[in-house]
């Protein structure tokens, strides 16, 4: 049998580079198919794919819809089994169930649906895509939770209303284990259920005047996925601000908490923040998979010259180098892929964060802790004790931290941190603003990354199309360009009718030179910065956004959400 990477060449879906890095991903992937990274990375679309696997299998493509689907065979397999191979059955025929597969190979999933059914397995292929729409469609959040809510007896409100008047706070979860493991709990479990499996990053529950609202942001977009009744308000908040150890009583000030659940043997850590309104309290869970993940620049958007510069600076023995951008926009992610990329065992590598996102093996990472005295300050101070060769600082937010994370790469280690500007020579007016002395940054900082994330064009929608006046009057260098192609995503249901699917980085990477250097000494402006630093050749954030539009990656309209063109085009 013709392997698929070939048989994907000769029909030139792909190019040899494509599946050269392909193939390393899959190295430190462990478990996940080929075809499934070369459409995670936007090489191939998912159709595509399935083509491929059908010819090379010599088995039928499926397209599902509901009259294609017996909902009555669905109870026969368990949604958990369904998600962990990624597959769903359609319908039964004497002694045999068709059964919808990502992946037709997978002996496994198989013999488990054979042993548990008593039937004999036919399987068709179907994209990613499909599969997830069965899911939510058949075991879904949404159907479980209104048949839920007919049922539900409204009378355990009061009772914990009661029990907080008479007993005061009320912080541990033991003391009303009846709510804890009541309808309220089985609601808050399969939104968060649901907001991982969609790939959430945060999930919003917020009181308004005539319902409680549900949104979870995807790709960086919130979007509204359930709306409950107002006098629900009080008990789904109570819920969330138990189990992450909050004071339920407390309703006036915001408070912040976590706790872990394990989805998919998978865990995760949820961050809880609480925040009093007009109309009740609004909560706010941060989701954070917190098992160890393996990323490459590549995976990241990285590319070309920038890609190069990148595994060039950080190969520096000592200095500061900042990842700079605003909250939500990958800073965390790209330093990470920076540590896996420098780790090995002759060096000693230590973190300080604020959460800690993922864990990496071989690196010994630290959270802070506020409440026991350990602050980023203090931290950066013991970690200089522990003979570090490379440090992370999760994020500088005051002087104490830039001085000593300056003052530790001017004696011989390499520190990496985070800052919070809009561009990469902002953070030097950031660093001067903060109070450290102009000529300490100019002889440690090596390098400051700036970047964003773009949503990426749906590749089972995406279509050719010429630019709108909106686009053409805001981005003036359009007219300049030979090329005017350029592409969007229609929408369809692989994507959920948005046009975009997940996001990808784009970045801008300034290195300083003598004349720079000399220029932050001098105190000189963000915009004199910026200046300098297009001279000596940094690609600014709209640039690097643009070459991604031009290459029919993401957007015109993505890049004017993300970038403020009148300071890019200066």
């Amino acid at each position: 049998m013709i392997k698929l990477g070939e048989l994907l060449l000769s029909k030139g879906f792909i190019t040899e580079e494509q599946l050269v890095q392909a193939l390393k991903v899959q190295k430190s992937s462990i478990g996940k198919r080929l075809g499934i990274i070369l459409c995670e990375l936007g090489f191939i679309k998912e159709s595509e794919l399935c083509a491929t696997l059908g010819e090379q299998l010599n088995l039928p493509i499926a397209t599902l819809n509901p009259n294609r689907i017996d909902s009555g065979i669905t109870s026969l397999i368990s949604p958990d089994v369904c998600r962990k191979y990624g597959i769903f059955p359609l319908f039964k025929i004497y002694q045999n169930i068709i059964l919808a597969m990502e992946d037709p190979l997978n002996s496994f999933a198989i013999e488990e649906v054979e042993y548990s059914t008593g039937l004999r397995v036919e399987p068709v292929i179907v994209t990613h895509s499909q599969i997830q729409w069965a899911f939510q469609k058949y075991y879904g959040t949404s159907s479980k939770l209104e048949a839920m809510l007919k049922t539900m007896d409204f009378s355990f409100i009061d009772t914990i209303k009661k029990t907080v008047e008479e007993n005061g706070a009320i912080t541990v979860r033991t003391e009303i284990p009846e709510f804890i493991e009541g309808t309220v709990s089985k609601i808050v479990n399969m939104l968060i259920e649901q907001a991982v499996e969609e790939g959430a990053s945060d999930i919003h529950i917020e009181p308004w005047e005539d319902e409680l609202k549900v949104r979870y942001r995807i790709d960086g977009i919130l979007h509204r996925v359930a709306g409950f009744p107002c006098k629900l308000q009080a008990a789904i908040c109570s819920s969330i601000k138990l189990l992450a150890q909050l004071d339920i009583a407390e309703k006036r000030l915001p408070q912040e908490g976590s706790f872990q659940v394990k989805i998919n043997d998978i865990l995760i850590d949820l961050r809880v923040a609480s925040y009093p309104t007009l109309n009740g309290e609004k909560i706010v869970v941060r989701i954070l998979n917190k098992e160890s993940v393996r990323l490459e620049l590549e995976q990241l958007g990285l590319s070309g010259t920038t890609l190069d510069l990148i595994k060039s600076v950080i190969q520096k023995p000592y200095g500061i180098i900042l990842v700079t951008g605003p909250t939500g926009c990958g800073k965390t992610t790209t330093l990470y892929a920076i540590l896996q990329r420098l780790n090995t065992t002759e060096e000693n590598i230590i973190t300080i964060e604020d959460p800690i996102e993922y864990r990496i093996p071989g690196i010994n990472q630290s959270q802070i802790n506020i409440k026991s005295g350990l602050t980023f300050s203090r931290g950066l101070r013991s970690i200089l004790r522990q003979d570090p060769d490379i440090i992370l600082v999760g994020e500088i937010r005051d002087l104490e931290t830039a001085e000593i994370a300056i003052e530790a790469s001017l004696t011989g280690h390499l520190v990496f941190a985070t800052l919070h500007t809009n561009d990469a020579p902002g953070a030097i007016t950031r660093l001067i603003d903060l109070g450290v002395e102009p000529f300490l940054i100019a002889s440690a900082i090596e390098g400051v990354i700036a970047q964003r994330l773009v949503r990426v064009i749906c590749n089972e929608c995406k279509c050719e199309y010429i630019p709108g006046e909106y686009e053409i009057q805001n981005i003036r260098v359009l007219s300049s360009l030979e090329t005017k192609k350029f592409y969007k995503g229609i929408g369809c249901r692989a994507c959920h009718d948005t046009g975009y699917q997940k996001r990808t980085g784009i970045f801008s990477l300034m290195l300083p030179n003598e004349e720079l250097r000399m220029l932050i000494t001098k105190k000189a402006s963000t915009l004199e910065l910026r200046k300098c630093a297009k001279k000596i050749g940094m690609e600014t954030l709209f640039e690097a956004g643009l070459q991604k539009a031009l290459n029919g990656i993401t957007t015109l309209n993505e890049l004017l959400r993300i970038c403020k063109i009148e300071d890019e085009l200066t």
